[in-house]
């Protein structure tokens, strides 16, 4: 895996190639989208005769959009829940020790 510039350095266009689609895929598969994305461009970019990486590239902007769309969602939904209910209240703890003193 590349981790830093001196490894990039020792390595040709196809290990380059490799290394970046191994990544891409670890990613796909991880459903780590974001991570993803970037390395769809720099593949398609690599190799701009390969269609699959400029549909992949698509579908990925798409999914990102659907995933924080569904946050979005979400988090609107939980505003909304916590508009309208009131927290149940806790008993007094000292009461209880008085009761069972008697």
């Amino acid at each position: 895996m590349i981790q830093s510039k001196d490894d990039l350095a020792n390595i040709s266009n196809s290990d380059y190639e490799f290394e970046c689609l191994q990544q891409f895929l670890i990613y796909i598969a991880s459903k780590d989208y974001q991570k993803a994305l970037p390395l769809s461009e720099t593949l398609r970019k690599l190799n701009p005769s390969n269609q699959m990486f400029q549909e992949y590239e698509s579908v990925l902007k798409q999914r990102l959009s659907q995933i924080q769309q569904d946050i979005n969602e979400l988090d609107e939904a939980d505003d909304d829940d916590d508009s309208g209910i009131s927290e149940p209240e806790l008993e007094d703890e000292s009461s209880d020790e008085d009761e069972s003193d008697s």
